[in-house]
């Protein structure tokens, strides 16, 4: 309806911003010694421009005009923002403590999914939490020893408890044991994690709090991407085509790319993208390329380049689409970027988009 198309239009223009804000502030931070007296200001602006984005990705999500997505996260600076948001939501008197390892855990999936599974457990374990002060503790790591490397987050509270007879069916749809609950929290949390291919568990025992699992697999092929740090070359750095009409986007795309090493072209609309990419298709790398732009949209530019060069790699950045991200029709296929994004974030879905045919062992060995 017209209230979601608005929606829509406010979240893309509020992404961009938030694009710029928090864009330029990391351009700046790596600019800035840690001991220069503007390097705690500017932290704190990066940080307040991830707490936005996630509230706005939220609202998207409750307004049902979130479009399921499925990029590469650093998981541990999602959980710190989200940590951030939900301080002062926690009763008084709670403490949300998070430790994390100093490496980044990289997973793939949906932004907004992926938090509200937090952001549910955290508001469970909050409520469940009756005599303060108290402690949430959120423990990240990384599962080496399974088959598969898992990204593993642990919260566990020093409330209540759950009974036996209600911990066998808290998965059920529309179980609940709150006065005012409707029972789908964990329902709608399991239905997500199996999603992306992993798992919720909980072990509780009553007077001794409950801990919650979330397990997901790592991202092995993006975390091989930033084995050379964040400032460090793209593997195959190359020219890259920016397509996006924000000239505030178009600048911070550019500052990033060039720290990885790449050259730049920047358009403002498809058909520029389109005729700079004419003239220099062969030495075009990649295409960063917006979806929401006056005359073509990102699709109709997309078919245009793929005309001229089926095999150029394309990463699709959108901080919403209204149309939907038909990404798995996509072939050969794109690698979605959700917006605002930081520099890691645009490293890893560049490196995979410029790596889509490669398997991850052979990414491991160059």
């Amino acid at each position: 309806n017209g209230l979601n198309q608005i929606a829509g239009s406010v979240a893309h223009d509020f992404n961009n911003m938030l694009m710029a804000i928090s864009g330029h502030a990391e351009l700046a931070q790596l600019d800035l010694p840690e001991s220069h007296p503007a390097a705690a200001a500017v932290r704190e602006v990066i940080s307040g421009a991830n707490r936005a984005s996630l509230l706005c990705s939220q609202l998207l999500a409750f307004s049902g005009r979130k479009v399921q997505s499925n990029q590469v996260l650093d998981w541990r600076a999602e959980l710190e923002v989200i940590v951030g948001l939900m301080e002062p939501v926690v009763p008084k008197g709670v403490r949300l403590a998070l430790q994390a390892p100093a490496d980044v855990c990289l997973v793939r999936g949906d932004r907004a999914e992926l938090q509200q599974v937090v952001m549910n457990v955290i508001l469970n374990a909050g409520e469940s939490i009756s005599q303060v002060p108290s402690r949430i503790d959120l423990r990240l790591y990384l599962d080496a020893d399974a088959d598969a490397p898992w990204v593993v987050l642990e919260v566990q509270d020093q409330g209540a408890g759950i009974a036996a007879e209600n911990l066998e069916r808290i998965f059920d749809p529309f179980f609940t044991s709150k006065e005012r609950g409707h029972g789908l929290g964990l329902a709608s949390a399991q239905r997500i994690m199996k999603a992306h291919g992993g798992s919720i568990e909980v072990q509780s025992k009553p007077g001794s709090g409950t801990r919650v699992s979330l397990r997901i697999p790592q991202a092995l092929s993006a975390q091989v991407a930033l084995a050379g740090g964040v400032s460090g070359t793209t593997r195959g750095a190359g020219l890259v085509l920016v397509v996006d009409d924000d000239p505030q986007v178009r600048e911070v795309a550019q500052g990033y790319l060039q720290r990885m090493g790449h050259e730049v072209l920047l358009a403002a609309d498809a058909d520029e993208a389109i005729g700079l990419f004419t003239r220099q298709r062969e030495r075009v790398a990649a295409v960063l390329l917006d979806l929401k732009m006056p005359g073509k949209d990102g699709w109709q530019c997309l078919a245009e380049l793929r005309a001229l060069r089926p095999d150029v790699a394309v990463v699709i950045c959108s901080g919403f689409d209204p149309v939907g991200l038909q990404l798995s029709k996509v072939d050969p296929p794109v690698t979605y970027l959700g917006k605002p994004f930081r520099l890691r974030d645009l490293r890893a879905a560049l490196d995979e988009a410029l790596n889509q045919d490669k398997p991850v062992a052979e990414e491991a060995a160059l």
